[in-house]
């Protein structure tokens, strides 16, 4: 997919090549760019973009206009999308691929007719709703499985889980089989992608890819046992399906009846209990966060653009996003080593530092949780020690449209100061944070009340193993 590319006219051109003369044919087409609503994402980096365009990319309106323009413009000419980013030579460039190829083969799109026979209705769920819903009948009281609320946004934890988890042993096991939403017809779930995808009001693009299932649960038992996590192969398009579409309803167009309620996907009608995540329906994907603490110890908040999926313009941890399945890679059936890497490889890239071969990074693990307003996906929680200064923290270039800006708040060494500056950060930041970052603060502040010697400890060696190696 990334080698030359094969247009329909058979001839073979390579894709820097194909993108300096597709913005060159956009420079002579004012009139249709204008008409083109503007993207939010952009796959080219600016300086890019100014060189082939003379420096002037004013008549497009933004460098997001000219990436949708030549998204839609390619496409009429070869049948293809633009849709993904290489980083190759220390630029960016805009990669072209089939839209029927890797990326989207997991998604038929539904047709016209069978879209327009359903409309999707906003059916909001309040946290007083998600508050009174009974744990997974699986889950025994003495798992203290419980929620937690922040605004409108409930989550369901154990405090005993995430008092094992930063020294539990956890392993993965995968089910061969790929998942695949048995609640859901395939038809309904093509109109639900459609819809979010096609939404002419989204600013940011969606693409699909691999994800992690994450298939059992993890409880106070299952650790104690040393059960292994059932992990599956998943994608995006179905946690869009699944997962995304909780606070919405599918109704036929031509009678308002409901077909599908997005709540039903969380709870059991039967019980009236959460789904536990072996009987849940959705995908599920596994998410990870994380706090991430430089060698001047400053603690690294996160600004978010209008460009995110989720959390859009709040401050959020210095690290999230979700597990792609080649994540599973070099784990060796390793399931905190799998998690770990999710988060520091998020970390890293949303600091500007994926690749720099000076940083260093150690996580522990402190938190797990399911988020209601998401289905009860599952998301996990660290926090990572680093051995570089705040100054060294900067918004890379493919990460422009998704982070603001980062903020360093200074924090104190001794654990029950540091347990103030986080209760301060939490008051402070309340109107402006995100659920996940609510959540990871909440969880290290518990951490630090239950765990401070151990939070030392992996703290001093990390440092010590740092001042070895300088």
């Amino acid at each position: 997919m990334f080698g030359n590319i094969q247009p329909l006219d058979g001839t073979r051109v390579q894709p820097t090549k194909v993108v300096v003369d597709l913005l060159k044919r956009i420079t002579a087409d004012k009139k249709r760019i204008s008409q083109i609503s503007v993207a939010k994402k952009a796959y080219v980096s600016r300086e890019t973009v100014r060189d082939i365009l003379g420096g002037d990319t004013t008549q497009f309106g933004t460098l997001k206009g000219v990436c949708k323009a030549a998204d839609d413009l390619f496409e009429q000419a070869f049948g293809y999308r633009l849709i993904r980013t290489l980083y190759e030579e220390q630029h960016y460039t805009l990669i072209i691929g089939n839209s029927k190829g890797d990326v989207d083969s997991n998604h038929e799109s539904a047709g016209k007719d069978e879209a327009d026979r359903f409309i999707k209705v906003m059916k909001r769920i309040k946290a007083d709703t998600l508050m009174t819903l009974s744990p997974p009948i699986s889950y025994k009281p003495e798992y203290k499985y419980q929620p937690i609320r922040f605004e409108e946004y409930v989550a369901y934890f154990s405090p005993l889980v995430n008092q094992v988890l930063p020294e539990a042993e956890l392993q993965w096991i995968e089910n061969p089989l790929p998942y695949e939403c048995k609640n859901l017809s395939e038809e309904h779930q093509r109109v639900i992608i459609d819809k979010v995808i096609n939404n002419p009001h989204r600013t940011s693009r969606v693409f699909n890819g691999d994800k992690v299932r994450m298939a059992s649960d993890i409880t106070p038992e299952s650790i104690e046992k040393n059960e292994a996590i059932l992990v599956q192969k998943a994608n995006y398009y179905q946690n869009i399906a699944t997962n995304g579409f909780i606070s919405w309803e599918l109704q036929r167009k031509s009678s308002s009846s409901s077909v599908v309620k997005g709540i039903d996907l969380l709870r059991d009608e039967d019980t009236d209990a959460l789904y536990s995540l072996s009987g849940s329906p959705c995908s599920n994907q596994i998410g990870a966060s994380c706090m991430g603490i430089t060698s001047d110890n400053r603690m690294i908040n996160l600004y978010q653009t209008e460009g995110n999926l989720e959390s859009q313009g709040l401050i959020a941890p210095s690290g999230s996003g979700s597990a792609d399945y080649c994540d599973l890679e070099e784990t060796n059936g390793d399931f905190r080593k799998f998690v770990i890497k999710v988060a520091e490889r998020e970390l890293l890239e949303e600091c500007g530092l994926l690749g720099d071969p000076k940083v260093k990074v150690k996580t522990i693990l402190i938190g797990f949780a399911r988020l209601m307003n998401r289905a009860g996906k599952p998301e996990f929680f660290g926090v990572s020690f680093m051995n570089i200064p705040f100054s060294e923290i900067n918004v890379a270039k493919d990460e422009i449209d998704y982070v603001a800006d980062h903020r360093g708040r200074e924090i104190r060494q001794d654990i029950s100061a540091l347990k103030l500056d986080i209760e301060h950060m939490l008051a402070k930041l309340a109107e402006s944070m995100s659920f996940p970052l609510y959540l990871n603060l909440k969880f290290l502040h518990d951490f630090l009340s239950t765990s401070p010697d151990l939070f030392l400890k992996i703290k001093n060696d990390f440092i010590a193993e740092c001042n070895k190696t300088d």
